[in-house]
């Protein structure tokens, strides 16, 4: 079993923010793979899985995949990935 990484723990703290600022609820989780932890967050038809290089989302608006090696670095990233929440949400 291996710990969530630094960006995987802000990206699920920033995301549980949005979401709960806006007064949607959601379930956080995490799931076990063998080689990482991915952190989980659900909310309404959607789910998004917060990988050690990435973030998946899926639900509504179908599957959309955000990985880190199409981005300069973390924070454009979580930029990225918070566009999509807000979309979603």
């Amino acid at each position: 079993m291996t710990i969530p990484n630094k960006f995987q723990i802000a990206l699920h703290y920033e995301m549980s923010q949005h979401l709960t600022a806006k007064g949607i609820a959601y379930e956080s989780g995490q799931i076990e793979r063998s080689n990482e932890t991915v952190l989980t967050i659900g909310f309404g038809a959607n789910e998004a899985f917060i990988f050690m290089d990435g973030v998946e989302f899926t639900g509504n608006a179908g599957r959309q995949s955000l990985e880190r090696r199409s981005f300069k670095n973390n924070a454009e990233l979580t930029t990225a990935t918070m566009d999509v929440l807000r979309k979603l949400a």
